[in-house]
């Protein structure tokens, strides 16, 4: 099946790549002249589109529709797919338990494709290619084997499957500074299909289910997150050679991990927004004092939690984590780089991209609009608000970044659910101090007192100020109906039917008008 991606951006650039340099590198090889030509042809689409369009996607977004050639997986017979991947990877084909294995992997695989969340013909996915096709210039034999997609999870993170498929998800790629570091997190993720870890994580956790059976003395739960920990370090090692082989700076391998170390600490993936940004309207007085008030307010109402769970016991201090500690992987990295001057900053600054610099930034604003997007339509309003606005700080004309956050101050406002705090907050009282903990608390504070107006001013005020977004429209419509302003409400309704009689909400606006008249 192949239909036509309808793409909601186009990069534009005006850098240039040492061509000449790079034909040098890559030398006469027709698979590399060919991925030499691929680059050259992506520059020049990049550096001749107009700049309209570039600024367009400042002022609106509209989020990629998932289209375009499906993989082979969708429709292959699995079965005989795993047969023939086992006979490959010399296992018996009798083996019903190495059968079930791959199986599971393709089916697997082929859900995660049939979720929507996977892009196929998207620029993201286009960008990660060409990285991918860069770092494996010199490896012709897995260029063919490697497919990697830019995916839409919530999890800030990369996987690899068994047959060398690559997900990157948008909620990753958009704390990464620079294309360096994207290029070494492929090179880890390209490591893990090289060595088949995937294969053998499966080989080793049935060696130690036998060991058990057999009446081994032993923690198989342990010995396989152990096994887990050292093929990570495996990958560290063997990706940055691969890493190491081309022209980005040796920093930003160290740089990468850094990044993901923020990403998991218990900061979470969360920068600082001042909570003032929230309630800059004209509609309420509010300055830093009073803010302070709410702020302690929530945060006494923090403590009281903390102390309902501080009596749970503890448990033994055994590490079952997949991954070894960040740190460890930080310092093992410094100790196989290369001597370099860290103090060169223009050399380690020239040595983040290969590309124009402007596709990887560009990649980066899709991918937090697409990850807003997602936290939206998954119904997580307190992360897609909290991520809207910090995008409204750079964007603040932005229509799709404002729809987003007055359709999250609406069902945060009248739907208790969406402030569960033990459902937002993988573990509610490390957060404490962090910005998006302290967020999430203030709203559930605010939420439940007489404070409540304040939420609510929020978007009255976006319903003013943006009066042709249909996405603000309807949400202060019907937060006139909740709040019992129904007059009001059923005029809304009925100047919304007609204004924006294409919108996905032209049929409900028109419904709730006729009803309360």
């Amino acid at each position: 099946m192949n239909v036509t991606m309808n793409h909601s951006f186009l990069p534009d650039s005006h850098d240039r790549i040492g061509t000449l340099e790079l034909i040098a590198r890559t030398g006469g090889d027709l698979r590399r002249r060919k991925l030499l030509l691929m680059i050259i042809a992506l520059i020049a689409q990049a550096t001749f589109l107009p700049k309209a369009l570039h600024a367009q996607l400042h002022l609106d977004y509209r989020p990629i529709q998932i289209e375009g050639q499906l993989p082979d997986i969708l429709i292959e017979d699995l079965t005989l797919k795993s047969i023939e991947e086992m006979s490959n990877a010399d296992f018996d084909a009798q083996d019903e338990e190495a059968q079930a294995f791959y199986l599971r992997s393709n089916l697997a695989l082929k859900n995660a494709f049939l979720s929507g969340h996977v892009f196929i013909d998207d620029p993201m996915s286009e960008y990660l290619r060409t990285l991918v096709g860069y770092l494996l210039r010199d490896h012709p034999e897995f260029q063919d084997k490697i497919n990697v997609y830019a995916t839409r999870f919530p999890t800030a993170n990369a996987f690899c499957w068994r047959n060398g498929t690559i997900f990157v998800n948008t909620a990753l790629l958009r704390y990464l500074d620079n294309e360096a570091q994207l290029a070494c997190i492929l090179a880890h993720e390209i490591q893990h299909y090289i060595l088949s870890h995937s294969v053998q994580s499966f080989q080793k956790e049935r060696d130690l289910e036998e060991e058990v059976e057999a009446g081994a003395d032993l923690d198989a739960e342990y010995e396989n997150m152990r096994f887990s920990r050292h093929q990570e370090m495996e990958a560290d090692s063997m990706g940055l050679q691969l890493y190491l082989d081309t022209d980005y700076h040796p920093h930003h391998a160290v740089t990468a991990l850094q990044v993901l170390k923020e990403i998991n600490g218990d900061d979470g993936p969360y920068p600082h927004l001042d909570l003032l940004d929230l309630l800059a309207t004209p509609e309420l007085e509010i300055d830093s004092s009073q803010l302070k008030f709410f702020s302690r307010e929530a945060d006494e109402e923090m403590e009281e939690e903390a102390e309902e769970t501080s009596d749970a016991s503890e448990e033994e201090d055994v590490d079952y984590s997949t991954h070894p500690d960040i740190d460890k992987r930080i310092e093992a990295v410094r100790r196989m780089l290369p001597e370099y001057d860290v103090t060169d900053t223009a050399a380690i600054e020239e040595g983040g991209f290969i590309l124009p610099s402007e596709r990887f930034y560009s990649t980066m604003l899709i991918s937090t609009y697409e990850t807003l997007e997602l936290y939206y339509q998954k119904g997580m309003y307190a992360h897609s608000l909290y991520l809207g606005l910090r995008l409204a700080k750079d964007f603040p004309e932005n229509q799709f970044v404002q729809g987003v956050i007055a359709q999250s101050v609406f069902w945060l406002i009248f739907h208790d659910q969406y402030l569960d705090v033990d459902e937002i907050l993988p573990d509610p009282y490390s957060y404490k101090g962090y910005p998006f903990g302290d967020f999430v608390y203030f709203l559930k504070y605010v939420r439940s007192s007489k404070f409540e107006p304040i939420l609510g001013a929020v978007l009255v005020h976006r319903a003013t100020t943006f009066p042709d977004n249909p996405e603000i429209q309807i949400a202060y419509a019907r937060y006139l109906l909740e709040t019992g302003e129904k007059e009001e409400a059923q005029e809304k309704f009925d100047q919304f039917s007609q204004s924006f009689p294409d919108s996905r909400h032209a049929n409900f606006a028109r419904n709730k008008a006729e009803t309360l008249k």
